[in-house]
């Protein structure tokens, strides 16, 4: 049905792509993110003449730079685009590498290298209202130009510029505050003490490569922690799937899981759902651990998708966990609001 949808959209799309002079119409994409090059493909076929702008010297987005453990947390079906399937040898939960060759085989199976622009970095736009078409102004290599179009989509993203808190003292501090995006690019020495910050993905998966790579032990801080479960396993049948039945589903949930909620989720009995929560405190061992959630869980919660071999890291010793926040930083040390 999605399929049959976007075949309606290119049909459409075909029949407004000429200008009354008949030639093709112009689009410039800003970001050569997966939507930027989605959305470049789309309308080639939809017959415009298409231009994506692309500031690093890679497109794919974040999955461009990925650490080494990073992977994607839900099932590969749910990140399939629709017209390019995954190659059948690819896990459920394929790491980053793998994505990203996966869109440079989308990128070559659809020709679309040539209207890709890297190092290319768009520095302001404006609209001409008079003629209803925008004016492009692009950096690359220290030259400057302006090229005029006639639509502009922005798929730059969410993530372009990393978000680091700003603590007290941190301006005069002597210790290197480093944002996950950037952790691929430091070397962490042995004789160092990292101290990792969050309960999100990045850091979990972040606090396990340092854990593994080093000899010394990884502080681990977060103000609370989030539901947590195996993104390989399904033990006991502890899995999202079974979750998104029992629970209210995110937003980006199958059709069958949407299904199966508004058929059993909302008459599901407490019973099932506090056994399936005790299934999971069991397997992933939260308890123990001090890691179980203050609150209940509901599906967006659910979203911390650790590495099989993260619990093992912990068994070891390697890493410290500390349930706080930072209350101020002091030349190379650090006080905590509460420990």
């Amino acid at each position: 049905e999605r399929v049959r949808e976007r075949i309606e959209i290119q049909k459409e799309t075909m029949e407004t792509s000429k200008r009354s002079d008949g030639e093709q119409k112009t689009i410039a994409i800003v970001g050569g993110g997966i939507s930027g090059i989605v959305a470049a493909k789309v309308f080639r076929q939809g017959g415009y003449d298409v231009t994506v702008f692309e500031k690093s010297n890679k497109y794919g987005g974040i999955w461009s730079r990925g650490y080494h453990s990073l992977g994607l947390q839900t099932n590969r079906d749910f990140f399939e685009l629709p017209d390019f399937a995954f190659p059948e040898h690819y896990p459920k939960n394929p790491g980053w590498e793998m994505i990203y060759d996966y869109f440079e085989s989308y990128v070559e199976h659809f020709k679309l290298n040539p209207v890709i622009k890297l190092e290319t970095e768009v520095t302001e736009t404006k609209h001409n209202p008079e003629t209803d078409t925008f004016s492009v102004t692009t950096l690359s290599h220290h030259e400057v130009k302006e090229v005029r179009f006639d639509y502009l989509i922005i798929a730059s993203g969410i993530w372009a510029y990393p978000v680091v808190p700003k603590f007290t003292g941190a301006k005069d501090t002597t210790i290197p505050i480093i944002h996950s995006s950037e952790f691929q690019k430091h070397h962490i020495e042995n004789s160092e003490k990292p101290l990792v910050i969050g309960f999100g993905k990045s850091a979990l998966d972040i606090a396990e490569a340092i854990a593994r790579q080093h000899d010394t032990k990884v502080n681990l801080l977060y103000r609370t922690p989030n539901w947590l479960y195996d993104r390989v396993s399904a033990e006991n049948g502890v899995t999202k799937e079974k979750y998104g039945r029992l629970f209210p589903p995110h937003h980006t949930a199958s059709k069958e899981t949407l299904e199966e909620y508004a058929k059993n989720g909302e008459t599901a009995k407490a019973e099932e759902k506090e056994q399936f929560l005790e299934d999971l405190k069991k397997k992933m061992k939260l308890e123990e651990y001090n890691l179980v959630p203050k609150t209940k869980p509901f599906y967006s919660s659910l979203n911390v998708a650790v590495n099989p071999t993260f619990l093992s890291v912990l068994e070891e010793g390697k890493i410290r966990l500390i349930e706080d926040e930072i209350e101020t930083v002091n030349g190379d040390s650090i006080t905590l609001k509460n420990s």
